[in-house]
């Protein structure tokens, strides 16, 4: 199931996931809307492959949205507010355990990768 959306709701579902993987969103980005294909392929590829992992998905729109804004710059990533290229955070409880640029510089099976090395062992 992919989360969608802005503000507090859903910045604390982020927080309170025991593993959450983060798509940064923008809608003025041509970048970001590559991304965000990549980063939909990934979600339904992990979804289907690895369902025991228990990952949570989250689709965070940042644009013009105040506590989604402060929320990464109180994570130390406020970089990706931004940039508009499709950044992805992998959180556990809502610390940051990897992040990246943008989707677009791992592809689809470069995202199933990273998620699936960071959360395999535990599953």
């Amino acid at each position: 199931m992919l989360w969608e959306g802005a503000g507090p709701a859903i910045i604390a579902a982020i927080q309170e996931a025991p593993k959450a993987l983060v798509f940064i969103s923008v809608p003025w980005s041509c970048a970001e809307r590559s991304a965000r294909q990549v980063f939909r392929a990934a979600v339904a590829r992990a979804e289907v492959a690895f369902p025991e992992l228990g990952i949570r998905f989250f689709h965070l729109d940042v644009d013009e949205d105040e506590a989604s804004q402060q929320w990464l710059s109180s994570i130390g990533l406020s970089q990706f507010v931004g940039t508009g290229a499709g950044s992805l955070l992998w959180l556990e409880y809502g610390q940051v355990m990897s992040s990246e640029i943008t989707a677009n510089s791992l592809g689809v099976e470069g995202v199933v990768l990273r998620s699936t090395s960071l959360w395999q062992a535990e599953a």
